[in-house]
């Protein structure tokens, strides 16, 4: 049996001997939810609810287990009550924005963060879910501002730093945005993501051989990321070898044969290098799974054309 288990016959045989103590039911209701049973921990806080119809805790609680359930309308309604009670808990108000941000009520949502800011100025989840809202709404300037704000209170959470550089990226203001990535890189070397994020936007701004030492980096911790090989393959071709851009063209076909643009690429290639045949074989893979893309009918046509003249 395990602990949570063991706690819950504790608190069973607590409630056995007086089951009017809301806290015990409360108390309960925490345990079943780290045990994932739900449904049963709603149960609980309503008993515990029962008992004192102002107990903010239980109705705060179960409100987050109805949030994580999906259930925003039943959530919102929870901690309406909880905040009829106790107007000045910051936490409440942040989970009620969440709750909001989920159904797409985004107003009410950063009403709602705000609140939570007003009553609690470092309430780091509160400007963090606000920051993400503004993000979501394409309002970026305002979503860095509440980045901002939360990298004030903690400068080492790399997902901070990630939301703010794809903001600042919307902004196309890139060399600000790599300058994001290389702070969660700083605070873990081992997060890919932003290794391969930085290596799009140097491969974007035409540093190559920067963005093939992003790529190279990224391959080290995991060789068979399809994405990550085939962007350095672009890079490789940028700076005209070929050889070596489909060599690792070559890695992500053997990964996975069905992605169109990585044969497309491989086509563009050993064009290049004149191998009209082989290209044509690739342009066909590249037709085969997408019949109505026209830059590989073109591309087939120009090979054609060229091993024509070269027969010729």
């Amino acid at each position: 049996m395990g602990l949570y288990e063991e706690a819950i016959k504790c608190y069973d045989k607590v409630i056995e001997l007086d089951p009017n103590i809301p806290e015990e039911w409360c108390i309960k209701c925490v345990a079943l939810r780290n045990l994932d049973r739900y449904e049963e921990a709603i149960t609980c806080f309503d008993k515990s609810i029962e008992i004192n119809p102002e107990f903010v805790r239980a109705l705060g609680n179960k409100g987050d287990v109805l949030l994580f359930l999906g259930r925003y309308e039943e959530a919102i309604k929870c901690y309406n009550e909880a905040l009829e009670i106790d107007a000045n808990i910051p936490i409440v108000w942040c989970t009620k924005g969440l709750a909001f941000q989920n159904l797409l009520r985004y107003e009410e949502a950063i009403t709602c963060f705000d609140k939570s800011i007003e009553i609690n100025p470092k309430h780091f989840d509160a400007w963090y879910s606000k920051g993400l809202v503004f993000h979501i709404k394409g309002q970026y300037e305002e979503a860095i501002k509440c980045y901002n704000k939360v990298i004030e209170f903690d400068a080492n959470i790399p997902e901070v730093w990630g939301h703010k550089g794809l903001a600042i990226q919307k902004l196309e203001r890139y060399e600000e945005a790599i300058k994001c990535y290389d702070k969660i890189i700083e605070i873990n070397p081992k997060l890919v993501t932003a290794r391969s994020i930085k290596g799009d936007l140097l491969l974007f701004l035409g540093r190559y051989e920067e963005a093939i030492r992003c790529y190279d980096k990224v391959i080290e911790f995991d060789s068979n990321i399809p994405i990550v090989l085939c962007t350095k393959g672009l890079a490789l071709q940028k700076l005209l070898r070929y050889e070596e851009a489909i060599t690792y063209v070559d890695k992500v076909i053997e990964i996975d044969a069905n992605i169109p643009e990585v044969w497309g690429s491989k086509g563009l290639a050993l064009q290049k290098l004149g191998r009209y045949e082989e290209a044509i074989t690739c342009f066909d893979k590249v037709i085969e799974l997408q019949p109505e893309n026209a830059d590989a009918w073109y591309s087939r046509g120009f090979a054609l054309e060229n091993l024509i003249g070269k027969k010729s």
